[in-house]
């Protein structure tokens, strides 16, 4: 490669880098606004552009250089929050035969405790997929992952000689979609001073519903 070749390339480069550095600031400064908004009994899905744009100190040009529009905004903050739902879960989508009560408990904490932090963008999430149909299949892809999830790891417990055999698939997909919904449309039971309640009761009511009683603590 020649000197101009790789001065260009290295110049694309920077170039690049520093888009992506912007875009990060303006997904930060939406986020932040996003929050105080909610926090001030605004809904995402009543929220214009205008006034996110304000509250986030952006301008609306800057909005639609980054978005198409308030759905694209909430399916790339998303994106990642979807990712982390799935790696919270720990031990029990990893190796749940082998899976204790204690495990249960960290995966139930692991999930409650990323559906708290990215309350805001579940929340959004949830507003926009009424009335956008992407947006509501994004939503029930997210749904149905946890619940393949968590089916699979019910059978392997029950595999394993561990599980309750008259559990089955019904009850992980019932208790999933419970907790999924109760975190989204219930984000008070996820507030510092119940957290660790809410935790203990999903973790009995899971672990007392799919393992065997002779496994049970």
């Amino acid at each position: 490669m020649s000197k101009t070749a790789a001065k260009s390339a290295a110049t694309n480069i920077a170039k690049e880098r520093e888009k992506r550095r912007k875009k990060i600031s303006v997904d930060k400064k939406l986020l932040l606004a996003m929050e105080t908004l909610l926090e001030n009994g605004e809904e995402f899905s009543t929220t214009t552009i205008d006034r996110l744009s304000v509250t986030a100190g952006i301008s609306r040009a800057t909005f639609y250089l980054n978005y198409r529009d308030k759905a694209d905004l909430v399916t790339h903050l998303f994106e990642q929050v979807r990712i982390e739902i799935i790696e919270s879960a720990g031990q029990w989508f990893v190796s749940a035969g082998d899976t204790t009560f204690e495990d249960i408990r960290e995966t139930i904490r692991g999930i409650l405790s990323t559906y708290r932090e990215h309350y805001v963008v579940l929340a959004a999430l949830h507003q926009t997929a009424q009335t956008n149909p992407e947006v509501a299949k994004l939503s029930r892809d997210m749904r149905d992952g946890l619940v393949a999830a968590s089916v699979k790891a019910a059978q392997e417990l029950e595999a394993a000689g561990r599980g309750n055999a008259h559990a089955g698939p019904v009850v992980a997909t019932l208790l999933t979609l419970a907790i999924d919904n109760v975190s989204t449309l219930q984000p008070e039971l996820l507030d510092k001073e119940n957290f660790d309640n809410t935790c203990d009761a999903w973790a009995h009511i899971t672990w007392s519903s799919l393992a065997s009683k002779d496994v049970q603590p």
